[in-house]
Order: C-alpha cells, then sequence, then structure tokens
C-alpha cells in the first residue's frame, strides 16, 4: 500500500481550515480528535486513511473498558467527522462545502453554473413545489455544482461527466445517514440538466440506486402521563413560557408542523369563527383547523400578555430585541429537549427527538379513541391516508386484535 505522509495532510487541512474561518476553538477540537485518529493508525500499522479505517476507529470507541462510561452521540459524531473529513481532504486535497442552509449563489464561480441553478428554481416553481421543498432542493444543487466546479474543474454544466456524479456520490455515502435522500433529490437536478439540454447525457443514470424499505419505523408517541408531565414543566408565569406552552398546544392538539407554527400569522387565527386558517409550508395546501378553547386560551395568554408589539405580523416572535420571528426549527427541538429533560422524559435508542413527537402523539392518541384514518389525515393535512396509516402501528391493542393465535406445537416422540 502507498505511504502517505498523514502528518503534512494533517498540518494542510487545519491551514485550510483556518482558511475558511473555522473558528479557533473549532480547529483545536479538531486536532485533538484527529490526533486520537492517528494514534490509532499508527497502533495498528495503518498507513493510509479509507472508509474501512474509519469505521474501524469508530467502532474501537464503542468499545468501553469497565473503568469507562458510554461515550455520547454528539462526542461520536464529532469523531466521525473529523475521521472522514481527513479522509477527504486526502482523496481531493479539498474540503467540500456543506449546505445546511441556503447559500448565496455568488459563493459559484462560473455564470453557467449560477444560470443553471436559478433556472432549477424556476422550474421547481414552475411545478408547485413548496417553499421548504424548494430551498432544501436548492441547497443540494449548490452543494454538487460547487464540488463540481472546486474538485473537477468544470465551468459549465456540459463538462459534468458520470465520473464527477460518482465522486460525489461516495462524499454523501461517507457524510450522513440521510445520504440516500440526498442523492434521490441529485438525481431529480441530474434529470433537470438533461431536460434543459446542460448536458448531452442523461447523467442521473450515473446515480446509484438503493432500495429502502418505506415506513420500517414505529413513530415516537408520548403516553398521556408523558404529555402532562411535559406541558407541565412549562412555567406559564413567565413571557418565554406562555410562548412556549402556546407552541406546545398547538403541536399537541391541532398537529401542527414547525414549518407551519413559525411561519403562523395573526391574521391566520379567525377569532369570531373559532378556526386557524393557513398554508402549509409542505404541502402549499390550505387547512383550516377548528381552534379549541385551551389552545385559544394559550394563544390570547401569549399575544395579550407576552408578545413583543412591535408591528411583526407573525404570531410567535424571539424575546429579546430586535424582536423577529423565529426562523430556525432547531429553536423548538432544543426547547422540547429542554421541558423533556424537566418532565422526566428519556429519550430511547432510535427515537425521534422534537416538537414533532408531539404531531405523532396526537395522531395516535385520535387513532386509539378510534377515530377514522381520514380524519386523521385532514386534520394532519396528509395528501393521502397512506401516509397516516404509519400510525396504526402504534395502536397496540388493536393490533393485538389483529393477531393469528400461535399454532399448538406437538412434540412426537
Amino acid at each position: 500500500m502507498e505511504h502517505v505522509d498523514l502528518a503534512a495532510i494533517v498540518e494542510l487541512l487545519l491551514i485550510e481550515l483556518h482558511r475558511l474561518n473555522y473558528p479557533k476553538n473549532t480547529i483545536t477540537r479538531y486536532r485533538c480528535n484527529i490526533n486520537r485518529f492517528l494514534r490509532f493508525m499508527e497502533n495498528n500499522s495503518y498507513t493510509t486513511v479509507t472508509p474501512e479505517i474509519c469505521d474501524r476507529f469508530l467502532a474501537s470507541l464503542a468499545m468501553l473498558t469497565s473503568r469507562q462510561r458510554p461515550r455520547s452521540r454528539r462526542d461520536m459524531r464529532a469523531f466521525r467527522r473529523c475521521a472522514y473529513l481527513l479522509l477527504e481532504y486526502q482523496q481531493y486535497g479539498n474540503i467540500p462545502r456543506r449546505c445546511k442552509f441556503i447559500v448565496k449563489t455568488k459563493s459559484l464561480q462560473n455564470e453557467a453554473m449560477v444560470g443553471i441553478l436559478e433556472a432549477f428554481t424556476i422550474n421547481l416553481q414552475q411545478l408547485g413545489r413548496s417553499e421548504v421543498t424548494m430551498k432544501a432542493y436548492y441547497g443540494h444543487a449548490f452543494s454538487f455544482l460547487s464540488h463540481a466546479e472546486t474538485i473537477h474543474g468544470c465551468i459549465t454544466p456540459g463538462q459534468i461527466t458520470p465520473q464527477v456524479v460518482g465522486t460525489y456520490c461516495q462524499l454523501l455515502q461517507m457524510r450522513t445517514k440521510k445520504s440516500i435522500k440526498d442523492i434521490c433529490v441529485l438525481r431529480v437536478f441530474l434529470k433537470f440538466l438533461k431536460e434543459a439540454r446542460s448536458t448531452d447525457h442523461d447523467l442521473s443514470l450515473a446515480v446509484p440506486t438503493y432500495r429502502i424499505a418505506r415506513r420500517n419505523r414505529i413513530p415516537t408517541v408520548l403516553s398521556y402521563d408523558q404529555m402532562t408531565a411535559l406541558l407541565g414543566a412549562i412555567d406559564r408565569e413567565t413571557a418565554m413560557g406562555k410562548r412556549d406552552y402556546a407552541v406546545f398546544l398547538l403541536a399537541a392538539r391541532l398537529g401542527l408542523r414547525t414549518t407551519d407554527i413559525m411561519n403562523l400569522r395573526l391574521d391566520n387565527l379567525l377569532w369570531r369563527e373559532k378556526l386557524i386558517r393557513f398554508n402549509q409550508s409542505k404541502t402549499g395546501k390550505q387547512v383550516t383547523l377548528p381552534l379549541p378553547l385551551d389552545v385559544g386560551n394559550a394563544l390570547i395568554d401569549y399575544i395579550t400578555q407576552a408578545r413583543p408589539d412591535y408591528g411583526n405580523p407573525y404570531v410567535f416572535l424571539v424575546q429579546f430585541a430586535p424582536y423577529e420571528k423565529i426562523t430556525y426549527a432547531s429553536t423548538f427541538f432544543w426547547l422540547y429537549k429542554k421541558y423533556a429533560v424537566k418532565a422526566g422524559i428519556i429519550r430511547k435508542e432510535g427515537e425521534h427527538f422534537g416538537l414533532h413527537v408531539l404531531r405523532h402523539t396526537m395522531a395516535s392518541h385520535m387513532l386509539a379513541r378510534n377515530t377514522a384514518l381520514p380524519v386523521i389525515s385532514e386534520l394532519l393535512g396528509h395528501s393521502s391516508t397512506d401516509s397516516t396509516k404509519a400510525y396504526l402501528k402504534t395502536d397496540v391493542e388493536a393490533l393485538r386484535i389483529c393477531a393469528l393465535p400461535m399454532p399448538e406445537v406437538v412434540k412426537h416422540d
């Protein structure tokens, strides 16, 4: 196997992180984690980084001695990030951009790339895609074009080859468990390039295919006692508590998605009719829901007693100047985690964790009360009852009725 000067590669990697304006503390953490990875390689006589060696390193970290405590998910993600970052830099001499948020097109260097990205956005609008979907697709398309530019030197979409697509898919598989979803979005973008005649061949054929087991996970739901404890953990005497209580009730009683709660406007609240009417961010479909008494009272308490009055049309605002709408869904994740810990709700391995759990819980509890699937589907804003059928797996009592008797086992001499 060819020997690689890993120490020199690490120093170049750290210099590149500094050039990209990574915080000093982050670079220090990366250096410590990478040095641990290098010690692992030295102890096992490895001379070059490969995906298999990265996985062995992570497996070694998961092995505990009697005096060690289990490593947190956060620590394991940090070690994984550093190991695969070193692998990517060793192979390509570049740190690929990671588009968690939409990135301005001026970051692309060539006008042809910028133009095709804008055309892709217009195409998504014409297809009636929601703003959330468009933002996600834009980010994935930008990440791919940036890879084609910086790693392979492509100036126009016509210079993109199956080899470019292949290396990018390999990088996606290294990064996250959501890489299959990213690859599906890439396939959509590459088909658009062919339809727009920006490429001579259909490059989507170069994207690997995967068999995905749909809905193989049971939705995470809370019991009635857990739900009561969670809502009771919110201090409704404070301004922030009044806001959080109203947010949690909207998710728990009406099943609103996080993005719909963030985008809820004052004029969506029809007080006289006791209704809430809004366009769903995910589907673009207009939804009209009844406004329960407890939800209405929580909203009135927040709006009249705690909400900053600065002419902002959105219902839920941050509690500090400049008092703008909540713009990051992660805000609600951390709020849920905060109150779940206070309520003594422990997250189990493989379970969802966040405000969306309250949406699952509402659907599951309605199903337990023998509510018809079409009614639940309408309240959740699902376009089809097929999406709602996933909650059938949470109704344990109904599943017991469907269980088949075990045949008697007869022992033969």
